[in-house]
């Protein structure tokens, strides 16, 4: 069995001129007889102000490189079984191990609740958690699942009922209209479902499903969790652009995409503007609008950073019952020791939070390099419940 050594990269910007600063307007104004949505008042109160702090990080560690570097500290070594499968040891012992992101801290009776995002939150409830209402529907049955999004009120979430790496999701689904296209999406990203579920699951053919449930607009924040600690927190934020008058929805965007170019893990994933475009028209949006002076407009399905998302980290200015929650929701899950647990919140202070999903194989880079705050080490937390668990 060979041993791993840990790896960081050096990356240079690839913009020749990325804008230094965003000159768009410090705070958001709420539209005709509107009130501000709580994305809205996160931003006017928590980033706007400070969008001259971006983090500009000089050095990324790949996530094999930080589960070395937190595995050597505690005296555990990390052997290469083959590809991506990895056995971690100390003192001759086997204390844990991973394959690509999955790791032994989810039990496969947790693995397989895990697949089923209508499974894992109904196991929310008896804990006396909330969540969103919601159903699932197969990919032939539209015309009832824009009936019953109809019936909960829009906005809805539109999205893959199974393990899909946030493809095919879709929030603010606010008509009809992008409904259709929403579902398009959903129905789409099922091939995904099918790639990243595991052998072990595939007993027979389970249905596809695809879930509609209620979007309560909230600010979405992601809490890691190992054991009983909550270590880092931090919200997630859609690729936006706020209007200044005069610049058309793609020209901001492109001067969004050029500043946020100089945080070094953000700009491994730039959104073509091909891409982009596609993603307008699904959205409704016409690239060459002009929007007014401090009107928000939302240029993104779901708050993935791949797609142009932001992170801000906001680990102590949370309640701590909301970390708690965070903990409880991980309890929920049997044989579930470390996961990111996905939470909406109405404001930052906020005592209550909707449970609206679990990731046991979360991104550990989120948290050290987030867009704004402070780096956060989740990866510790990971080797010390191999430890842990291992008695």
């Amino acid at each position: 069995m060979a041993h791993e050594c840990g790896a960081s990269i050096e990356l240079m910007v690839k913009k020749s001129t990325p804008r230094s600063s965003l000159d768009w307007p410090n705070q958001v104004i709420p539209r005709e007889g509107g009130e501000l949505s709580p994305v809205e008042r996160f931003l006017n109160n928590h980033l706007l102000p400070r969008l001259g702090e971006l983090n500009r990080p000089t050095k990324i560690v790949e996530p094999h490189g930080l589960l070395w570097g937190a595995s050597k500290s505690r005296g555990v070594k990390a052997g290469i079984v083959v590809d991506d499968h990895r056995v971690y040891t100390r003192n001759g012992r086997v204390v844990g191990g991973r394959e690509g992101s999955a790791t032994s801290l989810t039990s496969d009776l947790a693995q397989r609740l895990l697949h089923s995002k209508t499974e894992t939150l109904d196991l929310m409830k008896p804990a006396g958690l909330r969540v969103p209402e919601g159903r699932t529907f197969g990919p032939d049955e539209d015309a009832a699942a824009v009936r019953y999004a109809q019936s909960l009120g829009w906005p809805v979430a539109v999205k893959p009922d199974g393990r899909s790496a946030g493809r095919g999701v879709s929030t603010g689904v606010a008509s009809a209209e992008r409904f259709a296209s929403a579902w398009k999406a959903a129905a789409a990203a099922l091939n995904s479902v099918e790639a990243l579920t595991p052998r072990s699951l595939h007993a027979g053919p389970a249905p596809a499903k695809l879930l509609v449930e209620r979007d309560d607009r909230g600010i979405g924040l992601r809490v890691f969790v190992a054991g009983e600690a909550a270590p880092a927190a931090l919200v997630r934020l859609p690729m936006f652009v706020i209007g200044d008058g005069r610049r058309t929805v793609l020209a901001l965007a492109r001067g969004l995409q050029s500043w946020r170019s100089q945080n070094i893990y953000l700009n491994r994933m730039e959104v073509s503007e091909a891409a982009l475009l596609r993603r307008l028209a699904r959205l409704g949006i016409d690239p060459n609008d002009v929007p007014t002076a401090g009107h928000l407009v939302i240029v993104q399905e779901s708050p993935n950073l791949h797609g142009g998302g932001l992170t801000v980290d906001v680990t102590g200015l949370l309640v701590p019952k909301v970390l708690d929650l965070a903990v409880e929701a991980r309890w929920a899950i049997p044989g579930l020791l470390a996961a990111g647990i996905d939470l909406s919140i109405q404001g930052i202070r906020d005592t209550g939070a909707t449970v609206i999903g679990v990731n046991d194989r979360a991104n550990h880079q989120i948290h050290r390099y987030p867009a704004f705050g402070q780096s956060r080490n989740v990866t510790e937390g990971v080797v010390d419940m191999f430890l842990r668990s291992a008695g």
